[in-house]
């Protein structure tokens, strides 16, 4: 479903020949249980239960049936999925977004929009001390008519207050970290309430866990050529490129996974999305003539399944040299990359059928492994976020 397209990334043949061994020995590292790495997301899509998802499918029904909208209440990992799939594939049911930062002003916007409605929360913190989430989960509680709390199996506040209160809850499943969450029930109930068919998006995750398991994928074909685009030529930032405005949100998703999975130790690639042709407008200016440290990673839909046709007009004003709009989004996309390429910039292309369920949950399976890959080439810990955390115990001491 995503093939690597390396045949404008200016990578040597040699250079990549000779990472096979360490792409075999982290393969092996991926898929070993040593019963404390964070890596129990990577079976995840063949080994969900069937009456997990049942139990998501009926939460999500409810929702529907019963309530006017779904706000969910998370930051990072416990948001950013199902969002990011909410985006690319669409919703015919209102679901919002809330506890992203500390900022009150999306909080007032979302109870002067939705008062006298029938309001449904999920709460999606494995901790329950995450503050923006608490934060936001104080002002809401007195207003909220439903409520579903994902969160840890076990221990942690939230686990604490849904057991005390009664609570609906699904759970975050063990050494699965927010980031690599999304095929979890924290980001497959938001989807459900979207209207998304979540068996499609784990259909699309499962074909990807299994063209995975040999170790000869395209992902870890990807993650090579990152590192040797990185290490080789020098490049320091790598910019995911779409000419999709559905797949912005997904570049939001990848820049977090790879920004905090592998930037450690002085290591790591600076990360940035765009979407193109709209910010060629803009940083396509530095790409092309600026300093020279950064490749493309570039997804190219091959079939798209909308488009819209030219009406055949003499006014200047409204001749179009194309017949229909995918026909120029192809031309721009070709026209980029010619042009980019005769600029020096590596380019890598990954090669997308089409936009649906099943494509979603392949591509976030294709660039979770793909990061572990690219992390454990560069000698870091794919899992935790001790930076992060910096943040968090510097505010609890000017809080007091």
């Amino acid at each position: 479903m995503i093939k690597t397209d390396l045949t404008h990334s200016k990578i040597a043949g040699e250079d990549f020949n000779a990472l096979y061994t360490r792409i075999d020995e982290i393969h092996k590292v991926i898929h070993t249980d040593d019963g404390v790495t964070e890596n129990k997301w990577v079976e995840l899509p063949a080994t969900i239960p069937n009456d997990e998802i049942a139990k998501i499918k009926s939460l999500a029904a409810k929702i529907r049936s019963s309530y006017d909208v779904l706000v969910v209440v998370g930051v990072g990992g416990s948001y950013i999925g199902s969002y990011a799939g909410i985006k690319m594939l669409g919703s015919d049911f209102p679901v919002e977004f809330l506890g992203l930062s500390f900022d009150p002003v999306p909080v007032l916007k979302f109870l002067e929009k939705y008062k006298g409605k029938r309001i449904a929360a999920n709460v999606i913190s494995k901790s329950g001390t995450t503050m923006e989430i608490t934060a936001v989960f104080n002002i809401l509680q007195p207003v909220v008519d439903y409520l579903v709390i994902t969160t840890d199996a076990r221990k942690g506040n939230m686990r604490e207050y849904a057991d005390k209160h009664n609570i609906d809850s699904l759970i975050v499943p063990d050494r699965v970290g927010g980031r690599y969450s999304a095929l979890s029930a924290v980001g497959l109930l938001p989807l459900a309430v979207a209207g998304i068919d979540i068996v499609k998006v784990l259909d699309g995750a499962q074909r990807a866990y299994k063209d995975t398991l040999d170790g000869q994928s395209y992902a870890p074909k990807y993650a090579a050529a990152r590192y040797l685009i990185h290490t080789k030529q020098k490049k320091d930032v790598e910019i995911l490129a779409t000419f999709n405005e559905g797949l912005s949100a997904l570049g939001d998703w990848w820049q977090r996974l790879f920004g905090e999975s592998e930037c450690k130790h002085g290591k790591g690639l600076f990360v940035y999305s765009m979407v193109f042709s709209r910010d060629l407008h803009s940083m396509g200016q530095y790409i092309q003539q600026g300093r020279q440290l950064l490749f493309e990673t570039i997804i190219n839909e091959t079939n798209p399944s909308v488009n819209l046709e030219f009406k055949p007009n003499n006014e200047k004003a409204l001749g179009v040299p194309a017949k229909t709009m995918n026909e120029l989004n192809k031309a721009c996309f070709d026209g980029t990359v010619k042009a980019h390429s005769q600029a020096d910039v590596p380019i890598v292309i990954l090669h997308l059928d089409r936009m649906d369920e099943s494509a979603f949950g392949y591509m976030t399976y294709f660039f979770q492994i793909s990061c572990v890959y690219s992390a454990y080439l560069l000698g870091v810990n794919p899992y935790g976020q001790p930076g992060v955390e910096s943040y968090k115990t510097h505010m609890k001491e000017f809080l007091g």
